[in-house]
Parts: C-alpha cells; structure tokens; sequence
C-alpha cells in the first residue's frame, strides 16, 4: 500500500509512518503515603512508659493492615482464559493426530512447550507470565512444527515374460457401439471441462476461465484497460451492492467480538432484496500460508495449522471498520458509508478470514454472488488476495477518478512480484527507476520473524502465475516467470492498487459461492471488503463486462428478472 511505499516523497513518508507505527503511552502514577505521629515528654519515667504504650499501639494498628493488604494480594483477578483455551486445543489437536504429519522431534517441542504452559497456568502470578506462556506456545504452533519429508515410493519391478524378445502391440478393436450421443468420446480426456477444478461443495464444476501460456492483453491494453470503465455510473452500482457491514441497522450481527473483532462463529444475516436473505458466517481464522491453495503452490513456510499473527510473530486478531483516509475505493468514488474494511487490530500482520456463504430466496437456496473489493490501497509491497469454491473471479469494472488533485487515475491496477521495479505507465511522478516496490520490503528486515520463513522462495506461493482468457493484467518477475491478476480463476490477486501511481481500483466477483476467503500480509496495515450483488440473468446486455445487470429492489431500481415464482 502506499503508505509503505518508498515512492512517496519524504515528507509525506513521515507522516504516514507516524499513522502507521505510532505507539501507545501508559502512564503510572505512584501514590506514596506517610504515617507520622509526634508526643511530649515530662519526665525519664514517662518516655519509657510512652514508648511501651506507643510500640503497642503501632503494632496493634499495623497488623491488621498488614493481614488486609496480604489479603488483597491474595485476589488478584488473572484472565486465564485465552491461554487455557489455547491449551485445550493443542490437547485435542494431539490427541486428534493432527500433527501426524509433523516430525516427531518437533512434535515432542510442541508437547514440551504445552507442558510449560500449563505449568504456567497454575502457577502464574501475574498476568505478563500468562501471556507470555501463551506467545510462547503460538510460536512453536506456528514455526518450530516441520513437515516430514516425503517419502518417495520405488515402483515394483514386475516379471520380463518376454525372454529377451521385441514384443508387438496391437490395437484393440472397440468391442462396444458408439452412442448416438457419443457421451464416452466427451468424457476422459475429451471431457472439455478438463482443466477446471471440482467445487467440491456444489454438485457440479467450478466455471473458471480456460488457461492460456501468454497473456491475452499487450501491456498497452492493460493500462488502458480502465478507460473503458470511466463513465460508468459508480454511484448506481455502490447502491446495487450490500456490503458486509457489522453497524448495518438492517442486518443481525452474532457473535461479534469485542471491538468489533471477527471470531470463529461471528455470523451475518441481512435480507438485501425482499424475499432474498444472505448469511455469512466466519468458519475460520487463519493466514493465506495454511490454505491447500498455497501448499499446491510449494510455498515456502507452508503450515496447514497457521494462526494469524504480526510480523512479531504474536498472536493477531481481525477487526472491523470504517473506510479510512488511505480508502482508494472511496477516493474512486464508491463511499460504502459503515464498518465494511477486515483488517488487522495492530499494524503489520499476516492475517486471514474464512466464511461460509448461504443466500436464499423465499426460503429456498439459491446461488450466492460474493464481490470483493480493497478496503484501504494495496501498494506493490503488500498482499491482498480473496479465494472462492465458486466461479472463477470476474471483473466487475475498475474504479476510477478524474477529479482528485494529485491522485488522478493513471492506469489499471498492475500485477506485483519480488523485485522493485519500474512501471512506465505509473502516475503522479512514480514512473521513475524502481519507483515501485516488491514484496521484499514486506518480507526482508529485522523485527519481521513471522515473516521469515517466506524468504526461502521469495514468496513464491503468494503469487497467482495461471494466465487465463480471462487475465486483465499481467506483471513479469526478474526470473521471466508471469504473475497474473487471478481472473477466470479461484484465486484473485495479489494486485497494487497504489493511490499515488494512480492505479485503478478492481472490483471482482465470484458466482455459485459456497465458502471464500480474505487474506492478508502487509508491513503496514491493508483492509480488504466483501458483499453481494443480486444478479439479472435474463437476455439485457451487461451493464459491468461480462457480468449481469445487477439489481436492488430495496434501491428504487427496476426488477426485470430475479427468478422467484409469484
């Protein structure tokens, strides 16, 4: 995000580091107190007679005190109850064989670790002890648990039945008719949904975008991609979407932490079209480094039980809130005016958020249509990516301005990789040599120990290199490897959406979703957002792409086609 960008000129650097990095202040007052006492004297006789009675009286008056501030030592309040949950899933986990796919040294680390914390959790006195047992034990949840190696099977040698001899094969004759319908020959390799993966939670495939081995788009096109998007009507499509909003007056928020912390089981409910009710439901807490996705990927530092955390490698938490100052969507033009932006509670983190989708119409089931948009600005060094089991990502329109002094839309968003590098195309003075970051400045550095492990590939797993028919846009790293924007694919992202480059700003969207996933790993901080369109699949031409009208009863706008029977 821009915010962490080296392109910005030094003044404004401080000032957004200040915003970024700022600390808290505690201040402790120390009260003192004094306990004086004072007596006149007649005679030798009456100073030891006083003295004895003073002595007594001073004893027989602190004692008690003593016995109540002991006392009061004594029920001091900890809160043992994040550790002590923490322990009990560690336990299970152990006890369930999750870690069976760790190495027994690392486990019996793991096991050392819960010992000590739960030694802890009696003994504690303080409540820096409990916490500290407790970042402890997420570290070596989190770092210390290796992979056992693969194991590679030896292929069994079979029998040479051919004495030595060239052996002669002959093909065999189809001893089965062809169908009229010729169903066999479209299946296997025919099958022209080859290539295009199984959601495995609705009954049929995944609609992603065929892929391609060079992208579909010149870099000319790509920078101009935007343009075709400027005169859209921004303002009707803001109010067409219903955004993920936990101060929404409209919508049933349970389970919602404190300060508007995201927890396992925290559910949305809002009926965003009369008849048509949508539920989100958080179903897991956990970085882009646990999904299957980046295990296909053979990223580095892979962990299937990741926890969130700061790039201290604490424990992290998500929250939710307004779109703030470094909102490029809503420089853009689309103000979603509530608590729409998922984002860290502190600065610098790798973080993740999973739901589960439900729509429903007149009670029955029907497909979900998820968009996702930035909720700050992902600058070249950040990582913002959004997952679904439903249709592959399309590409609602891309937010522009032609108004705001200074951060005017000079291109389309662009793909990011490790390197820094320099984008001709870029705005407002930042096309100079390696005005744009990589990752690297989110990655390298000292303070970042969560973020370690992600150095050994250069975080590879991180980056989506499946170009599709549908691929916007396209960045090469230094290697020649190309890192494509994710569209027509189940993954989107990451993309810079840098303000101050004057980059466009995507709005994407997933049909037929079931379950999806927002994640994040940023130096600095980065939100993301989420909602629904409900959707006009009658025979009107699209007003956004390739994607359908969208519609909004509760908005005035006209309904010609939902779908429902009267």
């Amino acid at each position: 995000m821009g915010k962490n960008n080296q392109q910005k000129p030094i003044k404004q650097y401080q000032k957004f580091g200040i915003r970024k990095f700022t600390q808290g202040v505690a201040s402790v007052m120390i009260a003192s107190g004094m306990f004086f006492m004072a007596g006149g004297v007649a005679s030798a006789n009456e100073v030891a007679a006083q003295t004895e009675t003073t002595t007594q009286k001073v004893a027989e008056d602190t004692a008690p005190k003593k016995a109540e501030e002991k006392q009061e030592e004594k029920t001091v309040q900890l809160d043992k109850t994040q550790l002590e949950n923490y322990i009990k899933e560690i336990t299970s986990n152990i006890e369930a064989g999750k870690y069976a796919s760790k190495t027994e040294e690392s486990v019996a680390t793991l096991k050392s670790e819960l010992s000590s914390a739960q030694a802890t959790l009696t003994s504690a006195k303080t409540q820096e002890e409990l916490t500290k047992a407790y970042q402890n034990l997420v570290t070596t949840v989190n770092s210390k648990l290796k992979n056992k190696p693969v194991e590679k099977k030896e292929a069994q040698a079979t029998e040479d039945t051919t004495n030595g001899k060239p052996t002669v094969g002959k093909a065999a004759a189809n001893t089965e008719p062809v169908s009229e319908t010729n169903s066999i020959a479209n299946t296997g390799k025919n099958d022209e949904r080859n290539g295009k993966e199984i959601n495995k939670e609705n009954a049929f495939r995944a609609d992603v975008a065929d892929t391609v081995t060079a992208p579909p788009l010149s870099e000319e096109e790509q920078a101009n991609h935007w343009k075709q998007y400027a005169d859209k009507n921004t303002e009707r499509l803001t109010k067409q979407i219903k955004w993920f909003d936990v101060a929404s007056s409209k919508a049933t928020i349970e389970n919602l932490g404190e300060g508007d912390r995201l927890k396992v089981g925290t559910k949305f409910t809002q009926e965003i079209s009369p008849g048509y009710v949508v539920t989100l439901t958080v179903t897991k807490l956990a970085p882009f480094n646990s999904t299957d996705e980046y295990k296909k990927r053979g990223g580095a530092g892979y962990d299937a039980n990741a926890q969130n955390v700061y790039k201290d490698n604490t424990p992290a938490e998500l929250k939710v809130v307004t779109q703030g100052g470094y909102s490029v969507a809503k420089t853009n033009g689309m103000d979603t005016k509530g608590k729409t932006v998922i984002q860290s509670v502190v600065d610098g983190a790798n973080v993740g958020v999973e739901f589960s989708v439900k729509s429903t119409l007149n009670g029955k089931e029907v497909p979900s249509n998820v968009v996702f948009l930035t909720g700050e600005e992902a600058g070249s060094s950040e990582i913002e990516i959004y997952t679904t089991d439903g249709d592959g990502f399309e590409l609602v329109t891309e937010l522009s301005n032609s108004n705001v002094p200074g951060k005017e839309t000079a291109r389309s968003y662009i793909g990011e990789i490790y390197e820094r590098r320099t984008v001709d195309t870029a705005g407002h003075g930042q096309n100079r040599a390696d005005g744009q970051l990589g990752i690297s400045y989110t990655l390298e550095g000292s303070g970042k120990p969560a973020f370690a492990p992600f150095l050994a590939d250069k975080g590879a797993g991180f980056f989506n290199t499946t170009v599709t028919t549908d691929t916007v846009i396209t960045a090469t790293a230094k290697d020649g490897t190309i890192h494509a924007d994710g569209l027509g694919t189940q993954v989107f992202g990451p993309v810079s959406t840098h303000r101050d480059s004057g980059f466009s700003t995507p709005l994407v969207m997933t049909r037929n979703a079931k379950n999806i996933g927002m994640y994040i790993m940023s130096n600095g901080q980065q939100g993301s957002m989420l909602g629904f369109m409900v959707l006009d699949e009658g025979d009107a031409p699209a007003s956004y792409g390739r994607v359908a009208h969208s519609i909004s009863k509760s908005d005035g706008q006209k309904q010609p086609y939902l779908g429902s029977v009267p």
